[in-house]
């Protein structure tokens, strides 16, 4: 039984594409997720917490136009 090798496993999937911005100046905060937006399927109305799907996260605040705070998000699902 020495030559047994244990299948290889992955640790870990990479960083998540999860983020969490947040305006110093106005208090507007806003999440993302990085992907192709035109692959979403949104049925009836989205949810006002849901996550906006962006190919890039936008540098300035929509509201008043101040940089955000960006705050990378842990991917906390399990498959």
């Amino acid at each position: 039984m020495k030559s047994f090798l244990p299948p290889r496993i992955p640790f870990g999937r990479g960083s998540s594409p999860f983020y969490h911005c947040e305006c110093p100046k106005c208090g507007f905060s806003e999440s993302y997720e990085l992907g192709n937006p035109s692959l979403v399927i949104v049925i009836g109305e989205a949810e006002p917490d849901s996550m906006k799907t962006v190919e890039k996260i936008p540098d300035v605040c929509p509201k008043c136009g101040a940089k955000w705070k960006k705050k990378h998000m842990p991917d906390l699902r399990k498959y």
